[in-house]
């Protein structure tokens, strides 16, 4: 046998293309690429140091998380979660590494961070890409673009007074590897269908999305409400997220552009 090939034996195996459940299979991998999916036959195991017996687990392939501020703790504690939104880049350093961490351990090996307010998560990647590789791929909107005196602070800037949006994205050069736009403010936890009006108006959005485009950059929107959210897809977002109470119309035209909808159910 190859010294770059070893097998496992998976208890129960979820392939990732809709089938059903397998139940005792042979993964056979060859430098690190699993290469076939059979059968387990007892009467024919390799060596010990080529098996690895995972019958008693079930194996799937690695998860994403496509909408996470990696800054950010979800603690409620209302201290911590005070000095995290003043921390510096050196603060957030050992936070970000952490969360990248919990992430790995849970077989999480790729997210998508959704901004910070100093654009640290991608310093810390810009710092790492110097070190061995991470194991968890990260991609991140470094800092989200809000309107001023609306939400959105906590994961980003907006732009000067009197400034457009379009207008001030065009002047960022800031290497992302997409953008991120805040449209409404925050979802209630108090008032059922509670909606904010958008923030930015939709000539500015679509100048925007166009020019971020015109860099080969994707854009996400938060949008939360049935005004919020249509305006975004009337600009062109390639994803929605959040989306709460966006209304079945919105939903309708999403599937009709085949515009992504990221709907983080458990963002609080």
């Amino acid at each position: 046998m190859n010294k770059n090939h070893h097998l496992i034996l998976a208890g129960w195996l979820v392939d990732g293309s809709g089938e059903h459940l397998k139940h005792k299979v042979i993964l056979s991998i060859l430098d690190g690429i699993i290469t076939a999916i059979e059968p387990f036959n007892s009467s024919e195991l390799p060596p010990a140091s080529k098996f690895t017996d995972l019958s008693h687990c079930c194996v799937l392939p690695p998860l994403v998380d496509s909408h996470v501020h990696l800054c950010m703790s979800g603690s409620v504690d209302k201290e911590l979660r005070t000095r995290q939104l003043e921390a510096t880049y050196e603060d957030s350093k050992p936070i970000i590494s952490k969360h990248i961490s919990d992430h790995f351990s849970h077989g999480i090996l790729a997210v998508r961070d959704a901004g910070d307010p100093l654009g640290s998560v991608l310093r810390f990647m810009s710092e790492k890409q110097k070190e061995p590789a991470m194991p968890v791929k990260i991609s991140s909107a470094g800092r989200a673009w809000h309107q001023r005196k609306r939400y959105g602070s906590l994961i980003g800037r907006h732009p000067a007074e009197g400034e457009s949006l379009d207008k001030a994205y065009i002047k960022d050069k800031s290497l992302t590897d997409y953008v991120k736009l805040i449209n409404s403010g925050l979802n209630s936890l108090t008032v059922f269908n509670h909606q904010t009006s958008p923030q930015f108006t939709l000539e500015e959005m679509k100048a925007a999305i166009s020019h971020a485009e015109d860099r080969g950059l994707k854009v996400m929107v938060h949008a939360n409400g049935i005004l919020p959210v249509q305006m975004a897809l009337r600009a062109g977002a390639h994803s929605i997220e959040h989306g709460f109470f966006m209304g079945k119309e919105n939903l309708e035209a999403m599937a009709e552009s085949q515009t992504f909808w990221v709907p983080t159910a458990y963002t609080m």
